[in-house]
């Protein structure tokens, strides 16, 4: 009877090895896979990331000249001197230079393209006469 308990153990442990065998092969086929996936993800990432970096370095280096030179044609001034008043837009109706179409002569609003600092001068000619209105 001894016999018998000792070949039913060694039965049962060698089903175990059969089993633990399928299951490591299984598992090295698993990791094989995800480390092909791992590599390949890496590859995507590092690709994507080289191309965000080359935009960025881009942009950094590309430098835009934004302006525009606007001045009130002799006839616009005439017909609308009368019309301004506190708080409406000033519109100059002409322009020397407008890059990139920036300033909108019919509204007198300038659209910025892109965020930044933007400087802003002006000048304003008056006639040199002087009207108190009599007093």
């Amino acid at each position: 009877m001894l016999y018998l308990v000792v070949v039913s153990l060694f039965m049962v442990m060698y089903v175990d090895s059969e089993e633990c065998t399928g299951k490591i092969t299984q598992l090295q086929s698993s990791e094989r896979k995800l480390r092909n996936e791992m590599v390949h993800l890496q590859n995507v990432f590092l690709e994507r990331l080289t191309k965000a970096d080359k935009e960025n370095f881009e942009c950094k280096n590309k430098r835009a000249f934004i302006g525009f030179s606007a001045y009130m044609s002799q006839g616009f001034v005439d017909g609308h001197s009368k019309s301004l008043s506190y708080g409406k837009t000033l519109i100059f109706d002409m322009t020397e230079t407008n890059t990139a179409g920036v300033y909108n002569t019919n509204t007198g609003i300038f659209q910025a393209p892109s965020s930044g600092m933007y400087a802003f001068t002006w000048t304003l000619c008056v006639n040199g006469g002087i009207n108190d209105d009599g007093y």
